[in-house]
């Protein structure tokens, strides 16, 4: 009797429908009747079967599983149905019955040994296996802190490896990891935070909010998440309550937020899309397992990359996070401006943003040097309610306008060029990105703090001075 054949029309997963018609001879399906490209049942079993192996486990057909909840898994003629996307189960049926035959205990001679392809069995998604993954970011995190922190060769290496292709990878919906925000005069706005514990620092901000808002000068910045120390970066956040959030005020202090808009277009690398990348496709692809794995160690990164640091803790734990984002910045094929990643103080929040060195210098008008200022507040009205904070510029007298060279007793000595400081002779090379937002300067007053918190029971014991007794609960 020949044996039955099924053609690529009524194989609904793209891969092995494709495989088939490319490959197939001429035959008439077993399913619809028609002439096409077609493959022996048997040749789409083994396929099938190849496919479950890398895929699948294997487990005993229970109605609850291990721990008494609910069904694991599914019977292997309902998996296969499911797999190949076959709209009769008969032939899943069918294609169970072929892979019992020549992998069951008749095939092998071994009367006690598991059908794979009984009915006694489910098939269970396996988990992926991302342990190379990670070890090869754990190499990278020790070659940072206990070998080489710069010029490291084998940590750009590593990675190459891990995020050569980054640019490709896509999340749900088909949303690309890296976004673009366009300049527009109502456009995005990403808001930026200082703390000020006195009436003199709170002064000192919003009577020049262009100057002390915009990324510090190098000689202020600090040790950050994304940046060394002297490494001048923009950090912000998508929203206000974010932007609090990530600052950690202490009650009394007042925190001063404004917004920025860019004025040219930014590519930002979405870490948090990284986190649901697609792995759409078809498991009969050759990569399909591949990608899986990529994306569950992605998922797991990206908490690590916004995990709350200790304090204390942040010149050694930074590192790694510090040499990713200078990583990207030089990568010429991505051309980054920055980055966004989750919150690790708020949790359901929104974004927040850093702007690397080139995308972070701020157009606004800063008021002149020597000015002296005077402000009110903040105050509240006769009902207690918060009122406001007003702040006077006044700016110095005009200088004098200097001598022209005809009238110098020295003549060209007095208008040689004097030396200059390191500030000054670091050209500001870098184009405008962010433009400060006047009417978006606001003054918070923190009044108190909440924790999300998980409560842990304690229970303590103590070990008796005779070993064969048991232990002794203490309270």
């Amino acid at each position: 009797m020949p044996e039955n054949s099924l053609c690529h029309a009524c194989i609904g997963d793209k891969v092995l429908s494709a495989e088939v018609r490319t490959t197939g001879t001429r035959a008439t399906c077993c399913v619809c009747d028609h002439r096409r490209q077609c493959w022996p049942m048997s040749q789409i079993a083994q396929r099938i079967h190849g496919v479950l192996q890398t895929n699948y486990n294997i487990v005993p057909a229970s109605p609850y599983d291990n721990y008494g909840y609910g069904f694991q898994g599914d019977d292997p003629g309902f998996t296969i149905t499911e797999l190949a996307q076959l709209d009769d189960e008969a032939i899943g049926r069918e294609i169970q019955t072929i892979l019992s035959d020549r992998y069951g205990p008749s095939a092998r001679y071994h009367d006690m040994e598991d059908d794979p392809y009984g009915d006694d069995v489910s098939y269970v998604f396996a988990d992926p296996d991302t342990s190379n993954l990670r070890l090869s970011w754990s190499s990278f995190c020790n070659q940072l802190k206990k070998h080489s922190r710069f010029f490291n060769a084998p940590a750009k290496d590593i990675l190459d490896d891990l995020f050569g292709d980054i640019s490709r990878l896509s999340a749900g919906r088909n949303q690309p990891v890296i976004r673009t925000y366009p300049a527009r005069r109502s456009g995005t706005q990403f808001y930026r935070g200082r703390v000020a514990t006195t009436e003199a620092a709170l002064e000192k901000i919003i009577a020049d909010p262009v100057r002390e808002m915009s990324a510090p000068p190098h000689s202020l910045a600090r040790v950050g998440r994304m940046n060394g120390a002297g490494i001048s970066l923009f950090y912000g956040a998508l929203d206000v309550e974010t932007c609090l959030a990530e600052i950690r005020a202490p009650v009394g202090s007042n925190v001063v937020v404004t917004a920025f808009r860019n004025v040219r277009a930014l590519r930002l690398l979405d870490l948090a899309r990284l986190r649901s990348i697609s792995v759409g496709g078809s498991m009969f692809a050759a990569d399909f397992r591949e990608r899986y794995e990529f994306a569950t160690f992605l998922e797991h990164l990206v908490k690590e990359l916004s995990r709350p640091i200790m304090p204390g803790a942040e010149e050694m734990d930074y590192l790694p996070t510090q040499a990713f984002a200078e990583y990207l910045a030089n990568r010429e094929d991505l051309k980054l401006d920055g980055m966004l990643f989750p919150s690790s103080q708020l949790e359901g929040g929104e974004l927040n943003v850093v702007l690397f060195h080139a995308a972070s210098r701020t157009k606004g008008k800063c008021i002149p040097e020597g000015s002296k200022t005077s402000m009110l507040g903040p105050q509240n009205d006769e009902d207690g309610e918060p009122d406001g904070v007003v702040v006077w510029v006044h700016p110095p007298p005009p200088k004098r306008r200097p001598k022209s060279k005809s009238d110098s007793p020295f003549g060209e000595v007095a208008f040689q060029d004097l030396p200059r400081t390191d500030e000054e002779v670091d050209e500001d090379w870098r184009p405008d990105t962010l433009h400060w937002v006047p009417d978006s300067l606001e003054v918070y007053r923190i009044k108190g703090v909440s924790y999300a918190k998980d409560l842990y029971r304690v229970s303590r014991y103590v070990e008796p001075k005779r070993k064969r007794t048991r232990f002794r609960k203490l309270r």
